[in-house]
Order: structure tokens, then sequence, then C-alpha cells
């Protein structure tokens, strides 16, 4: 679903960097969906390789995050051009926004550089679980940010979504400590996991705050209107 189809002049910065930057977020989302499904139990062999293959591409694209966004920063604040719709200030919290949840889901990546994990056979279906819940908040608030440059309705009924899927996420979260900490396993092993479903539920507390934040807009801009 595209911003927009206008094309880039000499007044007006088009979609390009902030489409891109969608795409590349809803894929980091798909791959921290596969990272965590890829060690569990029915996950093929080469779990290494698999795992590293993943850690590497979404660490790849916090960096393709951070170049566009700087291109972004640069045609709306040194080449003075701009998004319609919004101010300069609140295309640039946008940006910001998605900036940091492409780092949370970095930051969850990152864990498995320090340690390979191999969850508990009765734990895996709930943390599979959790993790789908979590990425399918990242994928409302992206369907948010879409709308919001194109309906205002949509866009709030589309943060709405968000707020549930949290719920959900949240509730998934509470079941998963608590088989967690009902298991006999290794102390060490106790923390990594915890240490993991805190970053993951990090992830789904950015999106939160974010989406909160497009609610408000809508509301402005609706008022202007």
């Amino acid at each position: 679903m595209p911003l927009f189809k206008k094309q880039r002049n000499d007044d007006k910065l088009d979609n390009q960097e902030l489409e891109e930057i969608l795409k590349i977020l809803e894929r980091s989302a798909i791959l921290l969906k596969d990272l965590i499904g890829s060690n569990s139990a029915e996950s093929p062999g080469g779990i290494q390789d698999e795992t590293e293959s993943i850690v590497s591409e979404i660490i790849s694209n916090e960096k393709r995050v951070d170049r566009l966004k700087e291109t972004f920063i640069e045609y709306l604040y040194v080449k003075k051009r701009y998004l319609p719709t919004f101010q300069k200030v609140d295309n640039l919290m946008i940006i910001n926004q998605l900036d940091e949840i492409q780092d949370e889901i970095e930051i969850v990546a990152r864990y498995y550089q320090v340690y390979l994990y191999h969850f508990p056979v009765s734990l895996e279906q709930d943390i599979i679980s959790f993790t789908k819940e979590s990425t399918d908040v990242v994928l409302r608030l992206i369907e948010a940010v879409r709308f919001i440059y194109l309906d205002f309705e949509q866009a709030q009924l589309a943060c709405k979504r968000v707020e549930d899927e949290r719920r959900e996420a949240r509730e998934s979260q509470w079941t998963l400590l608590k088989n967690l900490y009902g298991l006999d396993v290794d102390v060490k092993e106790l923390l990594l996991i915890r240490s993991l479903i805190r970053a993951i539920l990090k992830v789904v507390e950015t999106c939160e705050v974010f989406s909160d934040d497009l609610h408000g807009l809508t509301i402005k801009y609706m008022v202007l209107e």
C-alpha cells in the first residue's frame, strides 16, 4: 500500500525513504518470528547456520534504516522539502519512532550472538506464540503508519488494533513466564530466556508508545481540518 502516488519535485519529499523503512521493518518483524522458531525441536537441521543468517539480516536492516532515516531528515530539514499532511516535527517523530522499533528488534537478534537458545520442549509453543503475537503488533503498527498519511479514521482503527494485539502479547508473556518459572531448568538458562522475553516485550512496548503518539496526531490534525 503506497503512501502517495505523487512524484518527487522541488518542493515536496515523496514517500520513497519512509516506504522503504516500513518494508524493512516489516521484513525484520517476520525475521524475528523466524528467529525464535528456528530453535524449536521441530526445526530441520542446520539450526545454527539459519540463526546466524537471520541475525545478520536483522542487523543489516538496522543499518539500512539508519541510512534511510538520515536521507529522510536531510530532505526534510536541509533541502527544505516536506511530506504533505504533517508538520516537520511530526514527520521527524514518525521516522525516529520507526528507527527505535528497528533498534529494539536488533537487540533481540543480538541476544543470539551471545547465546544460541534451545528452548525446553514444554516451553516452545508458548514462546513461539508470544513472539508471533509480538510481531503482529509491529505489523499492525506499520498499517497505522501507512493509514495516517491516507485516512485519519482508518489510522485510528489501526491504532486500536495495535492496542488489541498488545493486550494479547501481554497475556501470552505472563503465561510464558508462569510456565518458565515452573520448569526445573538451570538458573543461567532461566535468566537468559527471561532476558530474551523481556527484550521481545520491549519491542511491543515501543510499538504501543508509538501507536499512542500516532493516535494523538490523528486527533490533532482532524481538529485542524
